[in-house]
């Protein structure tokens, strides 16, 4: 890989990890979350199994471009593997939980949560069709 296309990479997550963190002010609200019974955990997660499609392989896209970063698998197992790169020897790891009413996903380690993205899942007609990041960088399902 150039290091042109590293440094070209860089510069938009960081960007867009900065841009999405400067238009936010931080809050009391917003970093409180109502307590969330074991009930109302299993009924979020229940729900979430019925996107039909969720576990699969997905590209990321940042900037009003809509430029090419890399991809990731998300797997059931609460993990992912991502990669910025098209080197499919070269992957970066980290764990998720499904949560929330809307359907979201939490990035509890790795890149997603390094870069503090949201992972709110946005569907039509029950069909998932992105995951946004922020409000910049998104992912849509590999069409492979």
């Amino acid at each position: 890989m150039s290091i042109r296309k590293i440094l070209l990479m860089s510069t938009v997550l960081l960007g867009a990890s900065f841009c999405s963190s400067a238009q936010q002010k931080p809050s009391v609200k917003s970093t409180m979350t109502p307590a969330v019974t074991k009930q109302q955990s299993a009924n979020t997660a229940a729900s979430m199994k019925t996107i039909p499609g969720l576990y699969d392989r997905y590209n990321i896209y940042a900037g009003a471009q809509h430029t090419y970063i890399g991809h990731f698998f998300l797997l059931p197992n609460g993990k992912y593997r991502v990669a910025l790169s098209s080197d499919e020897e070269q992957y970066g790891s980290g764990q998720y939980k499904l949560t929330g009413d809307p359907a979201a996903i939490e990035w509890t380690e790795g890149l997603f949560r390094h870069n503090r993205w949201y992972g709110r899942l946005v569907t039509e007609k029950g069909q998932l069709v992105r995951i946004e990041f922020s409000s910049l960088v998104y992912a849509t399902k590999d069409k492979h």
